[in-house]
């Protein structure tokens, strides 16, 4: 899961087996020893002594805290945790930029990993509410780690929001190398989160980007976008690529016996892939294997939810009513699961995160009513809004999809192609009659000439077009080339460029069957553009539609005819 790690802003710990020259030494030259000899439980551990006594003996509240939290960084469970309270309790009444905020952070990726996402969300919204106004970039960070609470409620695009803030701030501080671990978890969100989001040109740009660099930092979480990849592949039908690459993934964390829900995606999706390929037997035995993951540790992201629905209903086409009542029971489980954590934690992030004096208010008008009275009145209450913001939202995702059709038909209709410049000086004085573009006729009907050949030859599909380059191309200067491309197009440069690419894009998409079958990125280069995503924001600029819907709805109309 992408959770940033215990955060100590400034890595601040005596033992009688220690020389005495390190009584000498300062906190942080002793915080140092400390994380340079972790591995050496015995040295570290003394070093945490040295650090902590001296703070405790100078009455040091703060080193004190510090040397807490360098305890808990290497103690079991029951201990980690009661050195967490003695950092709260200790820093409970004071306003550090780090303390009590670090202590009930602790406290919240510890039960994260323990799968007790409410004690979690607890926990880290007590952290943020002490780091906003303490230390931003603390806060900051633990709204990361909501935002994967978010991701599993299904939030996705508020989560998507904060994946890329997240992203950016790494990058902005230069983090690659020191943090490379929560570097690499930041592209691997933004990856799933864009895929989540259904924008899977873009999920697939971060993916491949996060395989390259966990390559370069030489991690392990190579073989999470490995998986990524995978999943990808199959959603765009490219199953041989997939199995190979979901394989792999799965492969290593079968060996590694340390990420359970990644392995449980591995067989999830490889089940998929085999009942795709026609292979029963083995795509059934993978699904089983993710309920078994489950009952083991009795935790499940709800994508995974549809297993139990595709087995049942193999069961069912099998007419083995056994094995069909025995998933439909399992589905019940994971449903209770679900709605009991789900549920708890969408009325905490609503109550104690997002909206907090909104509900307080509602709670001090509720407790004005009697018990009886306000059970059934807010229960109406509820009801009637919630029918009509699902109703709203049914309207809302209709008309979005009527107006992308509507989109779709007219292109669909129109011949969106390049088209040649007019010739006539006078001609571009019309569409400009307003003002004089001050340049003599012959000089704009050469320019017109050049621009023309330009656009025959496609040559603006050349990925190094620039204005300066192509005005000495013609042998002109940049400032009448740019006038004659305002006055007669009524756009900038870029966008004379960008809508010339994406027009001769669609042409051939809707002429050439194996350009179709290109991925975005590939298309994308081959129309000139550098990165998937410039494509596809141009795409989405000149049509209103994004290039992937495009495709699928061409090969859909393909079929239906």
């Amino acid at each position: 899961m992408v959770f940033w790690p215990l955060i100590i802003v400034a890595q601040n710990l005596e033992d009688n087996n220690i020389s005495d020259s390190l009584q000498s030494k300062t906190y942080v030259e002793l915080s140092r020893l400390f994380y340079k000899n972790k591995k050496d439980t015995s040295r570290s551990k003394a070093y945490a002594n040295i650090y902590l006594k001296r703070a405790k003996k100078n009455k040091d509240t703060i080193n004190m805290a510090y040397g807490f939290l360098l305890f808990s960084g290497m103690s079991k469970e029951r201990i980690y945790l009661e050195y967490s309270d003695s950092i709260i309790d200790l820093t409970k009444h004071l306003n550090h930029k780090n303390f009590p905020a670090q202590g009930y952070l602790n406290k919240g990726i510890f039960f994260f990993y323990q799968r007790n996402f409410k004690e979690a969300l607890n926990f880290h919204i007590k952290a943020y509410s002490h780091a906003k106004n303490n230390n931003p970039n603390l806060a900051f960070k633990i709204n990361h780690n909501i935002a994967v609470l978010r991701e599993r409620l299904g939030d996705h695009k508020e989560a998507l929001k904060i994946f890329k803030n997240s992203f950016n701030y790494l990058v902005d501080s230069n983090l690659k190398t020191e943090n490379n671990k929560d570097y690499l978890r930041a592209i691997f969100s933004l990856s799933n989160a864009y895929r989540r989001n259904h924008v899977l040109d873009s999920a697939e740009y971060y993916c491949d980007f996060g395989i390259l660099e966990s390559k370069e930092l030489k991690n392990r979480y190579y073989y999470n976008f490995i998986l990524t990849k995978g999943i990808l592949q199959y959603n765009n039908k490219n199953l041989d690529s997939a199995i190979s690459n979901i394989l792999k993934a799965k492969g290593f964390h079968e060996e590694t016996k340390n990420d359970n829900p990644n392995l449980a995606f591995a067989y999830f999706y490889y089940g998929k892939v085999l009942l795709e390929t026609k292979d029963t037997l083995r795509g059934i035995a993978n699904l089983k294997k993710v309920d078994s993951i489950f009952q083991v540790t009795k935790d499940i992201h709800p994508e995974l939810k549809e297993t139990y629905k595709i087995l049942i209903n193999h069961y069912k086409q099998n007419k083995d009513k056994n094995r069909q009542l025995e998933y439909i029971e399992k589905l019940i489980e994971v449903d209770s699961f679900l709605n009991s954590n789900y549920k708890y934690l969408i009325r905490k992030l609503n109550s104690d995160y997002d909206t907090p004096k909104l509900i307080a208010k509602k709670e001090k008008l509720i407790s004005e009513l009697s018990q009886e009275k306000q059970v059934s009145l807010l229960g109406n209450i509820v009801l009637i809004a919630s029918v009509i913001i699902i109703g709203v939202l049914l309207v809302l995702n209709l008309r979005k999809k009527q107006v992308y059709k509507e989109k779709f038909d007219l292109l669909m209709r129109e011949k969106v192609q390049p088209e040649p410049q007019k010739k006539d000086i006078d001609s571009v004085r019309e569409i400009n009659s307003l003002e004089n573009i001050g340049i003599a006729k012959e000089v704009v009907d050469q320019i017109l000439h050049d621009i023309n050949l330009f656009i025959e030859n496609e040559e603006y599909l050349n990925n190094n077009i620039t204005l300066g380059d192509l005005a000495k191309k013609f042998g002109t200067n940049t400032k009448y080339l740019s006038k004659v491309i305002n006055a007669y197009n009524q756009k900038n440069f870029i966008n004379f460029i960008n809508d010339l690419r994406i027009e001769y894009t669609i042409e051939k998409l809707k002429t050439d069957q194996k350009f179709r079958k290109y991925s975005i990125k590939a298309i994308s280069e081959s129309v000139g553009y550098g990165k998937a995503e410039s494509f596809s924001n141009a795409f989405k600029r000149r049509t209103g539609l994004q290039p992937s819907y495009f495709i699928k709805e061409f090969d859909k109309k393909n079929r239906q005819e």
